[in-house]
């Protein structure tokens, strides 16, 4: 039926943050190489630590922005719904803190 279509849809929708917010965290983790103890950026990294931060920045922009795709077009199948426009502002308020975070 179209409520299960649209709980289906909601915890797809989910899964993407969760996926998402994975990669930043091992964004953020990447980085930590780049920036001293004072919050300053350190020179000197070697190429392999600069490719791993840039791969891992193209996955986790890549994984966020399939997100929000995600996440806008669920705003039409929460309408109606208490639940499910409830789980929708949680996802887009955290999606909203690792686009943040990743800036």
């Amino acid at each position: 039926t179209e409520g299960r279509k649209k709980t289906a849809l909601m915890q797809e929708a989910g899964e993407k943050v969760a996926a998402a917010e994975v990669s930043v965290k091992k964004f953020a983790e990447a980085t930590a190489p780049f920036v001293g103890e004072d919050g300053k950026e350190v020179e000197g990294q070697d190429e392999a630590a600069c490719e791993k931060l840039v791969e891992q920045m193209k996955e986790s922009a890549s994984l966020v922005g399939d997100a929000a795709t995600f996440l806008t077009a669920r705003a039409k199948d929460a309408a109606g719904n208490p639940g499910h426009v409830e789980t929708l502002k949680e996802l887009q308020a955290k999606l909203k803190e690792m686009q943040t975070e990743m800036a």
